[in-house]
């Protein structure tokens, strides 16, 4: 099952893989510029979820400095995964 969403992911874009130098059977998977770009989508679609859907047992907070336009969250976070996930020149 894991291996099916990994594949679909990586055809649409959203992942791409690099083999791991440590073991020749891995393969080392990271977010792709397209995914990255989702982020903001997402933490402002978490926020309206949490605006307007009924509340959850389960307390979920999110940033309060997370204001659009892109917030200085969303902006550090999208930063934080393109140096961990991109090549030095943002490219895969």
């Amino acid at each position: 099952m894991l291996a099916g969403r990994l594949k679909r992911l990586t055809d649409i874009g959203l992942l791409y893989f690099k083999d791991d130098p440590a073991h020749s059977q891995r393969k080392i998977y990271c977010l792709s510029p397209a995914a990255i770009d989702l982020v903001p989508i997402l933490l402002d679609i978490s926020a309206w979820v949490l605006t307007h859907t009924s509340p959850s047992k389960e307390i979920i907070e999110l940033p309060s400095d997370m204001n659009r336009p892109q917030s200085q969250y969303s902006k550090e976070l999208t930063d934080r995964l393109r140096s961990l996930h991109l090549d030095p020149g943002g490219t895969v």
